[in-house]
C-alpha cells in the first residue's frame, strides 16, 4: 500500500487484524507502510457498507454537488474486482474497501459508515 493511498478512516489489515486509520494509526503507517495490508473488496463488505443487491450488482445512492447519484458496483467474474459507476457512468476498477471507502468520499463528501452490527 502507498502512503498517498491510505487516510483517516480507512479500514486496513495490520498484524493480522483489522483496524481503522486514526490520528495515532496514521504515524505509525506513514512510517511503516508495508506493515499495512489492504483488506480485499468482496460482496459482503459491500453489503456491511449498506449496498443493496440486485441482479447485475450492487448499489448505494449518496449526495453528490446538491443532488443525489447512484453509485453501482458490478463484480468482474475474472478476479475480485467491481467495476464502479456513478449514474452509469464508470469511474474505474476497485479491488480493496479503503479505494471504496476514498472514491465514494471523493464523490459525496461523506464518509462510508458501515451499518451497526457489523
Amino acid at each position: 500500500m502507498k502512503k498517498n493511498e491510505v487516510r483517516h478512516g480507512n479500514l486496513v489489515i495490520y498484524g493480522g487484524h483489522q483496524t481503522t486509520i486514526d490520528e495515532k494509526e496514521i504515524i505509525h503507517f506513514i512510517r511503516f507502510p508495508d506493515k499495512y495490508e489492504p483488506i480485499p473488496l468482496t460482496d459482503e463488505w459491500l453489503l456491511k457498507f449498506g449496498f443493496e443487491k440486485e441482479e447485475t450488482g450492487y448499489w448505494i445512492i449518496g449526495r453528490l454537488r446538491g443532488g443525489l447519484t447512484v453509485c453501482r458496483a458490478e463484480r468482474k467474474s475474472d478476479r475480485l474486482c467491481y467495476r464502479w459507476f456513478v449514474n452509469n457512468l464508470k469511474m474505474t476498477d476497485l479491488h480493496f474497501v479503503h479505494q471504496l471507502q476514498n472514491l465514494y468520499f471523493a464523490l459525496t463528501g461523506e464518509e462510508l459508515e458501515l451499518l451497526t452490527g457489523n
